[in-house]
């Protein structure tokens, strides 16, 4: 039962946690927009009218959920800041000349890790306390 709790649990934070990113970036958007922001300049929730994207985004955010899982239930949560160094330094190219899509950057590398600690926090908790 504690096998498969773990497994679980890597499964939510790295599958699930593509949809809690998608409507994080999405709330920004929207909020972005109350605020009368122009769609140009910050992050937008439609792709076409969107700066320039980050390919591969899908992909680098489950294997950094996934690693940032791993790491956590193998209690050295501190080695996510690897993860996220190797992955700002990677990205900083497309993004240094785009507001935009630095902040799409920060807020999904945000929401990501937020999901990633709720979720490897539950299980450590649920596997320690239960069994």
């Amino acid at each position: 039962m504690h096998t498969a709790l773990i497994i679980a649990g890597f499964f939510l934070a790295t599958f699930l946690g593509n949809f809690v990113v998608r409507g994080v970036l999405a709330l920004a958007a929207r909020r972005a927009q109350d605020h009368g922001v122009p769609a140009g300049d910050t992050v937008s929730g439609d792709p076409a009218d969107a700066a320039p994207t980050l390919r591969g985004g899908l992909w680098i955010g489950m294997l950094e959920r996934g690693i940032g899982y791993l790491f956590i239930i193998a209690g050295s949560p501190a080695s996510i800041a690897i993860v996220i160094a190797i992955k700002g330094l990677a990205r900083y190219p497309e993004f240094k000349d785009s507001s935009e899509t630095a902040e799409k950057f920060i807020i999904g590398t945000l929401a990501s890790l937020l999901w990633v600690l709720f979720i490897g926090v539950t299980v450590q908790w649920v596997t320690t306390t239960m069994w």
